[in-house]
Order: structure tokens, then sequence, then C-alpha cells
């Protein structure tokens, strides 16, 4: 529960801010930037990357 929380507290930081993914993922706690790109997945469906791409449209 508490990974979803900082999965969707990630998203909103990438949707809103031109943090980078790493920097966003130490800031929501993960160790890795690797970490947080596997857990954003599981969460998600789609990597971080992916998603702040599908926000430019």
């Amino acid at each position: 529960m508490v990974k979803v929380k900082r999965i969707n507290y990630a998203a909103t930081q990438l949707r809103l801010t031109r943090k980078t993914i790493t920097e966003i993922a130490y800031d929501t706690g993960f160790k890795t930037a690797a970490h947080f790109s596997t857990s954003f997945k599981s969460v998600k469906g789609i990597t971080p990357k992916e998603f702040r791409d599908s926000l430019q449209g």
C-alpha cells in the first residue's frame, strides 16, 4: 500500500515538475532509479519515462 502511494506521488511529480526521473525516485524514497522504474511499472503498467512521454501528447 505504501509503495502505491509513493508511486502515485511520483506520477504527480512527473506531471507537474521538470525534475529528472532519478531525482523523483530518490525524493519518493527509492534507493535506485532502476528499482523505482520497476516498481512504477508494476503499479502503473508503464515506465516513468513512458508515463512522462505520454503527457506530452
